[in-house]
């Protein structure tokens, strides 16, 4: 996934009235803040959605030339480190299990217990006990702490798995289900903690625009251009 910016050859030719050097200069400064912009909007993008800091810090930005040097002909170019992602929720996507398999989603409880996320290995220095998000629910975890988790089929082909209640003297667990979620209710009869519910596939919905903001930087990055131009022009 690719962004980039078109450089008016008309502006090009008011810049070489300036010194090359001083020309340079300023077209190189005004790509590199275009760019670095345009980063910065992708990156609160993801953050505003919540989908963290992994796939926010997955847009990088590279520049030429590099380091401190000048061109009349820079370039730019913001990139994913995780296009598939990034595509499936700036699109739109549907998730479908493997044959035979289920997609794990947390319910509140889990999340409120934190097993909708891994501990990071020790072993692994720096990010030393941090929470970090997981792929699938940590069902193993919920089961070492409450039990082996019961199957529970209900509606339109989808599942639970559920905790025990609580024996006496056990402590009490709060039962919390998805108010906006009336397809997961407990069929009747049954007792325990919904915790996870399983589901064949699932639809994960369009929460981010980057052609929007491709869009609009290219507009930011002409008028910048300009006002570069006319400022050295001035100076001059």
């Amino acid at each position: 996934m690719k962004f980039n910016f078109d450089f008016p050859a008309g502006e090009l030719q008011k810049a070489q009235v300036e010194s090359k050097s001083a020309a340079a200069q300023r077209v190189t400064a005004a790509t590199r803040k275009a760019a670095d912009d345009l980063q910065r909007v992708l990156r609160d993008q993801v953050r505003s959605a919540g989908l963290g800091p992994g796939l926010e810090k997955a847009w990088r930005v590279e520049h030429w030339p590099k380091g401190d040097k000048a061109s009349l002909h820079p370039a730019a170019l913001v990139w994913s480190k995780a296009t598939a992602l990034h595509r499936a929720f700036g699109q739109g996507a549907t998730i479908t299990a493997r044959v035979g398999q289920w997609l794990v989603i947390p319910l509140p409880e889990a999340i409120a217990r934190g097993w909708d996320r891994a501990l990071v290995d020790r072993k692994l220095g720096a990010l030393s006990g941090a929470a970090m998000p997981r792929r699938f629910a940590q069902t193993r975890l919920a089961a070492r702490a409450l039990g082996e988790l019961r199957f529970v089929a209900i509606n339109n082909g989808k599942a639970l798995l559920v905790a025990n209640p609580p024996k006496r003297g056990r402590g009490r667990v709060k039962h919390s289900t998805d108010p906006g979620r009336k397809d997961i209710a407990m069929p009747a009869g049954e007792r325990g903690i919904p915790l996870f519910v399983l589901v064949r596939q699932t639809r994960v919905a369009k929460l981010l625009d980057f052609s929007g903001a491709a869009k609009s930087a290219g507009t930011s990055f002409n008028a910048l251009l300009r006002a570069t131009v006319n400022a050295g022009q001035q100076g001059s």
